[in-house]
């Protein structure tokens, strides 16, 4: 999970060892919310029949069971999910261009869509139940059973995204955990020296991973798609990333420091067949 231009990949004990309003302020500050590309005024509301407190489920400061969904709203994240671009016939699609499907519902401007599908492509309220798109259909691709917008779900978006593209050349497949740490022995990685934006080892593409470590604890971080580099920021989207306040999980793109207060690269990883 993580941030707007700041972080979007940390663990539930990390931020609350943080503090909510130091993360918000620090990670999600003027300068962050200001370069990151999308507009936050059109971050996704709430769909038909969710209503809650407004702060999402996951933002650390309260928890709170997940209840279950309704038949309805589980066939709608199933018909979501049904839409997505995969690979078929002779037609390859790369993970990262199924992550780019649910940006382009959120983006959706055009009608293209479902409007209703917008309100799906973030976590739920606390007192709402469990967005099922995030918990039945994202953690099917991980060996861990969700414990509804509780669960951070980084990883899982990932994995889901690889399962779907499912390219016939692409060596190793997805990690299958939901983890992000998971990916930091995944494929061939680029490095970079600490406090260097000289990428060590190759040359980063568009759709490879981007994977982040937590300062305080590296066991936890994040993980999404490389968009760019520029100069000491990277661009990525994915899934899990704070937006906004109150705080939401969405999935969108972010800019973030290579080398952040809270969040710093690990690594870029790349694979035959990802691109």
């Amino acid at each position: 999970m993580f941030v707007s231009g700041a972080l979007s990949g940390l663990d539930r004990r990390d931020v609350l060892k943080i503090g909510l309003g130091s993360l918000v302020a620090g990670a999600f500050g003027g300068a962050a919310f200001a370069t990151g590309p999308v507009d936050l005024t059109a971050l996704p509301g709430l769909p038909d029949g969710v209503s809650g407190n407004g702060a999402d489920r996951n933002n650390y400061a309260t928890v709170r069971g997940a209840d279950e969904p309704t038949a309805e709203q589980k066939r709608t994240a199933n018909a979501i999910a049904d839409s997505a671009p995969r690979s078929q016939g002779g037609s390859i699609v790369h993970p990262h261009e199924v992550a780019l499907y649910f940006l382009s519902i959120i983006n959706d401007t055009h009608g293209k869509h479902d409007p209703n599908w917008k309100g799906y492509m973030r976590a739920w309220p606390k007192d709402a139940a469990a967005n099922p798109l995030i918990r039945d259909v994202f953690f099917s691709a991980t060996n861990l059973a969700s414990n509804g917008d509780l669960t951070a779900w980084c990883s899982a978006f990932v994995n889901w995204c690889f399962k779907r593209a499912a390219t016939p050349d692409l060596k190793p497949a997805q990690t299958a955990r939901a983890n992000s740490s998971s990916w930091r022995d995944w494929g061939k990685g680029i490095t970079f020296k600490r406090g260097d934006n000289v990428p060590i080892g190759g040359t980063p593409k568009v759709g490879d991973i981007v994977v982040f470590k937590d300062v305080k604890d590296p066991n936890y971080g994040h993980v999404a798609f490389f968009r760019d580099l520029k100069g000491d920021r990277i661009q990525f989207y994915g899934g899990n990333h704070l937006e906004g306040r109150p705080v939401r999980h969405v999935i969108s793109e972010k800019s973030l420091p290579l080398w952040g207060s809270v969040l710093e690269i690990h690594s870029i990883r790349q694979t035959s067949g990802l691109n």
